[in-house]
């Protein structure tokens, strides 16, 4: 049970690194099985929506279980509920986005992000992004 459970992780770290997906044999090269023992594993994996299969372009994906999870796994982070009016009042004030992340092994992984949806902060930064470019330009 632990081998079958290892080979399904090997294959979801490929299919993550696989921005476009990848085809059953792109997989099975990839982490190094059997064609049979991978088209095994990503049924059992699609069943838990772990993974979706695009039978128009035969490749696989992440699936939108993961999302659940990762929405399951934010909301059992306290950090979030502590800091979501400080968080909040910032935004107010400084009428930007305000993100909250965590490290976890060496990467920043973003578990709140508030931010206004108002036109005028979207120009602000399309203006913003505008004088870079200009100023790189000279």
């Amino acid at each position: 049970m632990a081998r079958a459970l290892e080979k399904g992780c090997r294959i979801l770290e490929a299919l993550g690194a696989a921005r476009d997906g990848a085809t059953l044999l792109t997989l099975s090269r990839t982490v190094g099985l059997p064609k049979p023992t991978v088209a095994r594993l990503l049924g059992v994996l699609e069943t838990h929506r772990l993974v979706e299969h695009d039978k128009a372009t035969a490749r696989y994906r992440l699936g939108m279980g993961f999302v659940q999870l990762g929405q399951m796994r934010l909301e059992a982070i306290e950090l979030r509920a502590i800091a979501a009016p400080h968080m909040r009042a910032l935004m107010e004030q400084t009428r930007e986005t305000v993100h909250l992340g965590v490290l976890e092994g060496g990467r920043m992984v973003y578990i709140l992000v508030l931010g206004l949806l108002a036109f005028w902060s979207a120009t602000r930064v399309l203006l913003r992004l505008r004088r870079q470019m200009h100023f790189e330009r000279e």
